[in-house]
């Protein structure tokens, strides 16, 4: 099968996103298909592979947003300037590829959705192939995560976008729900991401041994709980030393991060990296002891946790809210401490409880990691995603021309 892959970010190496999107193609080539990616990519720059600080970014945005804005006026900025950014991209991106269009011929178009751009749609329309779109997350339903109203124009945005497509792939149970409200649900099938093995070595240990190293990676969003967490980890150090906190990533709750750690004196136990290399990640990953995503409690959880799957895949213990997909993919006390989302006190006793039983942290890390999907399972099932849109997308014209003497059917079938 050939496949024409849009995703924006494919030539970044500073950003999680491009980094999947590349496993993925890796993975679908490995199966078999015909891969044409856009834009292209090569290796890595030895400069490309760190993201920049968040607080050495100049850019105008991001300070606006950083700023105490009013809610409605910080939603008005973020979403005027992702529609403006959108529009243009798929005027730029759209002849970009139909000018080159024989370099992109394919069977099925597959593409990551992005903030507003509809590249994927106006160049599968022009180029009469069917079209399976990756939802990552519905963007009105970022904009109440928040603090903004719901939309009823941005929501008909992304619903028209989903219902030009022949499939669509989502990462969790409640994403599926959600996007079937605006789209066809027969077409939609929830596939997680893989998690490739660890290649990293595990960073030379600076703690003592006896410590024990809890780590988050992440965005500092609200949603993702980062300041119930130190809540938590300061109410565990009354009950116990040795423990040590690793935040990495960045965001703009780090500063509100930075001040509850130093109010509660816990600066000399945790650790804030900043954004850092994907190898650097997983050498963090593998020199810590236990994963925490403590997410916040959130109505209609339909986050897949790519945290989690990278604390399974490098053999980690994990505390996690015990809420959507989560819930689905772990068992409390099986594989980890699922907890109560936003509850401190819960949180509190299970970084204690994993604390003093190291025994319990090796086997909830090995059973953890024996459950981790691979990039191998993504891609079968992708594969078998855009089938099934080739068949739907033929018309029964279609159908009569391909039966004409010496013309050949367009393979649907997974390559062995």
């Amino acid at each position: 099968m050939r496949i024409l892959y849009i995703n924006s970010f494919l030539g970044r190496y500073d950003f999680w996103t491009g980094e999947r999107g590349r496993q993925l193609v890796s993975a679908l080539q490995d199966q078999g298909a015909e891969i044409t990616s856009f834009p292209s990519y090569g290796p890595p720059s030895p400069t490309s592979d760190a993201k920049p600080d968040a607080k050495e970014n100049t850019s105008s945005l991001k300070q606006l947003v950083k700023e105490d804005l009013p809610p409605w006026l910080r939603d008005l900025i973020i979403e005027s300037f992702m529609v403006v950014r959108g529009l243009a991209k798929t005027a730029v991106t759209s002849a970009r590829i139909l000018l080159n269009r024989q370099k992109y011929d394919c069977d099925v178009i597959l593409a990551r959705t992005f903030e507003y751009e509809w590249t994927p749609t106006l160049v599968s329309k022009i180029l009469k192939r069917p079209l399976v779109l990756e939802i990552h997350a519905p963007l009105y339903k970022e904009r109440l995560l928040r603090g903004g109203k719901e939309s009823k124009f941005f929501r008909s945005l992304e619903g028209a976008m989903w219902r030009h497509a022949d499939g669509l792939w989502v990462h969790t149970h409640e994403l599926k729900r959600i996007v079937s409200e605006d789209a066809a649900s027969s077409r939609i099938e929830i596939i997680p991401w893989g998690v490739p093995a660890p290649t990293a070595v595990a960073q030379q240990r600076t703690l003592p041994e006896d410590v024990v190293n809890f780590v988050f990676v992440g965005s500092f969003y609200g949603w993702h709980g980062i300041l119930d967490l130190i809540d938590a980890f300061a109410k565990a150090r009354r009950q116990t030393q040795n423990i040590h906190l690793t935040l990495v990533g960045d965001g703009i709750e780090r500063a509100r991060c930075e001040v509850r750690l130093q109010e509660l004196g816990l600066s000399d136990s945790a650790t804030l990296t900043g954004w850092l290399p994907k190898h650097e990640v997983s050498e963090r990953l593998l020199a810590a002891d236990v994963g925490v995503a403590p997410y916040a409690k959130i109505e209609n959880f339909y986050f897949e946790p790519v945290k989690v799957l990278d604390y399974m895949a490098h053999g980690l213990a994990i505390i996690a809210s015990d809420q959507g997909q989560i819930s689905m993919m772990l068992e409390n006390e099986e594989d980890a401490l699922l907890v109560e989302p936003g509850n401190v006190d819960a949180l509190a006793d299970a970084i204690v409880q994993l604390a003093n039983e190291e025994i319990l942290r090796r086997s909830f890390g090995e059973r953890a990691k024996a459950k981790a999907p691979t990039w191998a399972q993504t891609a079968e099932a992708v594969l078998e995603l855009c089938s099934g849109a080739l068949v739907h997308a033929q018309t029964p014209s279609d159908s009569a021309r391909l039966e004409e003497p010496g013309r050949s059917r367009p393979s649907a079938a997974v390559s062995d």
